[in-house]
C-alpha cells in the first residue's frame, strides 16, 4: 500500500536527527579584522626567529603558518593581506576618499619601508630584500600615481584635525591633557622625556625614537597653551646650564690655566672639551657641528690617509673626485638607497639673493654622483674592471648634539667604489 509506515516516520528535511538530538553550535566566524591580526603576530615571530638565528626547521614551520593565513585571508576577503598584516585604518570617509587611500599608501610605505630597513641591518639575503624592496616601490608609484607627487621620506601620513565633533578617543585623550593641571603635566612631561633619553641610549629606531620625542613635543605644547609659558627644564639640563653659567674658577697666585680644571670622572664633557681644545687639535666654530681641525688633530688624518692610499694602490686603486653637489633628479632615481640618508641631506636653494630653478644636494654619499658616470664608461667588459677611490668630505645635517671626532656635521672620509665583470673577479 502506499502508507506511511508507523516505525519509519518522516524526518523534516530528509536528515538523521544529531547525536543526541542536540543541534550543533555554529562554528565561530573568523573576521578579516581577526586573519590580520593573526597574521601580524606570526610575522613579528618570524621576524624574531630569524633575528635570534634559530634552526631553519623552526623558521619553516613558523613560514608555513604564515603562508597558510595569508590564504585564508585571501580566500575570505579575494585579496593579498597588506604589508605587515595591518589592518586599514576605519575612518568615518566613504571608503572611495582619495585622502584615506592617499594616508592608507602613506601607513603601507611607513611600514614597508621599516621592515627594508630592518632587513637591510641584519644583512638579510637579497632573495629577502629584493622582493620587499619591490613592494616598497610599487606602493610609492601607487601614492604618486592617486597625489600626482612623491611620498614623504618615512611615509608616514601628516597629522590632521579630526573634521567631526564626535568625541573619539584620541580627542578624550586630548581634552583630559588639557584640562590637567600644570604639576600633573610637569610629571607627564619629565616621564616622557624620561623615555626618550632611555630610548636614544639603547639604541632604538629612529621611528620609535621619534614618536616618544613627538609626543613630548606635544605635553610642552599642551603646557604653554595652559599655562603661557615653557615647561621647566629637567634636573640634569638645569644643572648643565647651572655649570656653564658659573663663573670660573680664578687660578690662585702663581698658577696658570694651562692645565685640565675639570675630572673626567666629574664632568665629562667639559673634561672631553679641554682635552680637545687645550691640546691644540680643535678650535671650536661658529657653525653647529662643524670644527676647525688644527695641525695636530689633521697631522693624524694625514698619517691615515698617507698609509691607507699606500696600500690601496697596491691593489691597484686609482684616486679620483667627484663634485659634492648632487641635483635633486639623481637623487630621486636613487631613492631606495638615499632613503635612509633623507632627513640628513643639506640642500642648496639660493645663488646669492635669487633661488634656484632646482634645489642642489651637498653629498651624504657618493654613489649618486659616482655611478651614473661608471654606466657611461662601460659598454662591454673591456671597460672592466674600475677601481676608484675618493678621499673628500660629506656632510649629513639631522642630529642635535654634535661631538668633535665623534659626531660631526662635516667629515672628511674616503670612498672606494670598483666594478668587475663577474662576482669571482669581485671577491678575489
Amino acid at each position: 500500500s502506499s502508507g506511511i509506515n508507523a516505525e519509519c516516520p518522516l524526518r523534516p528535511g530528509g536528515q538523521d536527527p544529531p547525536p543526541g538530538g542536540k543541534a550543533p553550535a555554529p562554528a565561530p566566524q573568523v573576521t578579516p579584522a581577526d586573519l590580520l591580526e593573526s597574521i601580524a603576530k606570526q610575522g613579528d615571530a618570524v621576524r624574531k626567529l630569524k633575528a635570534d638565528k634559530a634552526a631553519k626547521n623552526a623558521i619553516k614551520a613558523e613560514v608555513d603558518k604564515l603562508l597558510a593565513l595569508k590564504k585564508q585571508y585571501k580566500d575570505l576577503t579575494g585579496q593579498d593581506p597588506p604589508p605587515g598584516g595591518k589592518a586599514p585604518a576605519t575612518s568615518v570617509a566613504p571608503a572611495s576618499s582619495p585622502e584615506k587611500s592617499a594616508n592608507k599608501l602613506l601607513e603601507d610605505i611607513h611600514v614597508q619601508g621599516k621592515l627594508v630597513r630592518d632587513l637591510k641591518s641584519r644583512k638579510a639575503d637579497k632573495s629577502e630584500v629584493g622582493p620587499a624592496v619591490e613592494i616598497l616601490l610599487k606602493l610609492k608609484a601607487d601614492y604618486k600615481a592617486l597625489t600626482g607627487k612623491d611620498a614623504p621620506p618615512g611615509g608616514k601620513a601628516p597629522q590632521k584635525p579630526s573634521p567631526a565633533p564626535t568625541t573619539t578617543i584620541q580627542q578624550t585623550a586630548q581634552f583630559s591633557t588639557m584640562s590637567a593641571n600644570p604639576a600633573d603635566l610637569e610629571d607627564k612631561i619629565k616621564a616622557q622625556g624620561d623615555k626618550v633619553r632611555a630610548a636614544k641610549t639603547s639604541g632604538a629606531a629612529k621611528d620609535d625614537i621619534k614618536i616618544l620625542v613627538d609626543e613630548l613635543l606635544k605635553l610642552k605644547a599642551d603646557y604653554k597653551s595652559l599655562t603661557g609659558k615653557d615647561p621647566p627644564q629637567s634636573g640634569q639640563r638645569q644643572q648643565k646650564q647651572q655649570k656653564q653659567q658659573e663663573a670660573p674658577k680664578q687660578p690662585e697666585a702663581g698658577q696658570t690655566r694651562l692645565g685640565l680644571e675639570f675630572k673626567k670622572l666629574e664632568d665629562l664633557p667639559q673634561w672631553y672639551s679641554q682635552v680637545i681644545t687645550k691640546s691644540e687639535m680643535i678650535e671650536y666654530y661658529n657653525v653647529s657641528g662643524c670644527y676647525i681641525l688644527r695641525p695636530w688633530a689633521y697631522a693624524i688624518w694625514e698619517h691615515i690617509k698617507d698609509w691607507f692610499d699606500t696600500e690601496i694602490k697596491k691593489l691597484g686603486v686609482e684616486n679620483c673626485y667627484f663634485p659634492m653637489f648632487v641635483s635633486q633628479s639623481a637623487l630621486e632615481q636613487e631613492k631606495t638607497h638615499i632613503e635612509d640618508f633623507a632627513p640628513e641631506v643639506a640642500w642648496v636653494t639660493k645663488a646669492g639673493s635669487s633661488d634656484l630653478a632646482e634645489p642642489i644636494a651637498i653629498r651624504p654619499t657618493s654613489e649618486t654622483v659616482m655611478y651614473p658616470s661608471y654606466a657611461s664608461w662601460v659598454q662591454s667588459h673591456r671597460d672592466l674592471p674600475i677601481r676608484l677611490n675618493q678621499w673628500c668630505n660629506v656632510v649629513r645635517w639631522e642630529f642635535k648634539h654634535p661631538q668633535p671626532f665623534l659626531r660631526t656635521r662635516e667629515f672628511l672620509w674616503q670612498e672606494g667604489h670598483s666594478a668587475f665583470a663577474n662576482r669571482d673577479e669581485a671577491v678575489e
